[in-house]
């Protein structure tokens, strides 16, 4: 639809533009329909609103053990070595990227999205293209070295609540210190 209508919009703009005398040799412009469903409106826009956490790169590392801790084993083991490893959590200017390295495979080692909050409240919305639809609000603190999250929420909420408990083990297992 806003193909459409900045096509139509060029022509227009073209049309106005020339100013001749005459028609051009193959007849004057037609004139075009007026589009059925008026003009098209923009998207919504998503307000994303910086909590003041600091930018940079935040690192933390969660092991198996963690997991038995946080009952991952019980929730769905299948997520045990896709959600463990060393962890980088990169901040910049409300987008977020979180990288995952280990010695042992993992599917999906890279997720990116944006993230909003206020004061105190963090909400990570992961890109649909690296990590599905979802968004975990977390409470935060930063003392100057370490980052400490508390999850207060992981979307989509799953009967077992397996994306809860990753949210959990991942976040809140050990302060991320801050390398960069």
């Amino acid at each position: 639809m806003r193909t459409v209508g900045l096509g139509l919009l060029v022509v227009v703009t073209l049309a106005g533009g020339c100013r001749s005398a005459r028609p051009p040799a193959s007849g004057p412009i037609p004139s075009t329909p007026s589009l059925p469903f008026g003009s098209p409106s923009p998207s919504p826009t998503v307000r994303i609103h910086v909590p003041p956490i600091p930018d940079g790169v935040y690192e933390t590392t969660v092991t198996r053990p963690d997991a038995e801790r946080f009952g991952v084993f019980d929730c769905d083991p299948q997520d045990v070595d896709e959600n463990t490893g060393h962890i980088k959590l990169i901040l910049q200017a409300g987008r977020f990227r979180s990288d995952i390295t280990a010695n042992h495979p993992i599917f999906h080692p890279s997720f990116t999205g944006v993230y909003t909050g206020s004061r105190k409240r963090v909400t990570f919305l992961f890109d649909p293209n690296t990590g599905g639809e979802g968004a975990d609000t977390l409470r935060w603190r930063f003392d100057g070295t370490y980052l400490r999250f508390k999850v207060l929420s992981a979307l989509p909420e799953d009967p077992a609540g397996s994306h809860l408990c990753v949210a959990r083990m991942q976040y809140e297992a050990h302060p991320w210190r801050k390398t960069e």
